[in-house]
């Protein structure tokens, strides 16, 4: 965890008033097993209709990449690091329970359907909500495991001029442009668009928070104006909770 605000320099920025430590047998186990099977799986092919080398692409691994805390042996294509999930702190002990889930939401869905997680707690900080009585928000330290088809979402190849200023992985409204905006009446599916369809297990993106509209890709990390990165976890057995953050 020390390792993991060092990295992502959030150690002087959001004042910790408690750290609860969690651990769940069933979900570890669920965890370990996935990490297995991945690893037990040759390394992954990007589908022939997606290019994952141009540059732009590179550079987004390559971020996310120094963020990775172990890497298995003998399989290049599993790594796993932390990351930061802001919640309600109504939903903290379901979670814990029962792992981060997927569900329909009204949520917009940037970057497609997935459990959504961020290298920077002070992002997730932005998401935690519903402050309990004596005035604490969490935001869950997670591990996660990435393999070698997690996409990187970039500018140049993956916001087409149908879409608006949005990622393809967006679904938009056809009457307004604009995200679909799910109701609590009409809730059958998140309103993100599916990773499977382009051939991924997850993706990666750095975003800004200077953009029109707000929180899209840029492809240079390294840019002054990027804000944050994002995880988009197509299976949740992927992401294990490891301890609840009160900020």
């Amino acid at each position: 965890w020390k390792r993991s605000c060092y990295l992502n320099g959030t150690t002087n920025s959001i004042p910790i008033k408690q750290i609860d430590l969690v651990y769940n047998h069933n979900r570890a186990k669920a965890f370990v097993s996935q990490l297995e099977a991945w690893c037990a799986q040759q390394p992954g092919v990007a589908p022939p209709n997606v290019a994952w080398s141009h540059p732009e692409q590179t550079a987004v691994l390559k971020h996310f990449d120094q963020y990775c805390v172990a890497q298995q042996k003998g399989t290049p294509n599993v790594k796993t690091l932390f990351s930061w999930h802001g919640c309600s702190s109504s939903a903290v002990d379901n979670i814990l329970v029962n792992g981060l889930r997927i569900f329909p939401s009204t949520d917009i869905g940037y970057f497609g359907v997935g459990v959504y997680t961020t290298l920077e707690a002070e992002y997730a900080a932005f998401y935690a909500s519903n402050p309990t009585v004596g005035g604490l928000r969490p935001i869950l330290l997670c591990g996660q495991v990435l393999s070698d088809l997690y996409y990187p979402v970039t500018q140049q190849h993956d916001y087409p001029p149908h879409q608006y200023g949005y990622s393809k992985f967006c679904k938009l409204d056809q009457l307004t442009n604009r995200p679909l905006q799910l109701t609590h009446n009409n809730r059958q599916a998140f309103a993100g668009a599916s990773l499977k369809t382009n051939g991924a297990e997850g993706n990666l993106v750095v975003i800004t928070n200077q953009s029109m509209p707000n929180y899209q890709a840029i492809d240079d990390p390294t840019d002054p104006i990027a804000h944050a990165s994002e995880l988009v976890a197509e299976y949740p057995l992927t992401v294990l909770p490891l301890a609840v953050i009160w900020v």
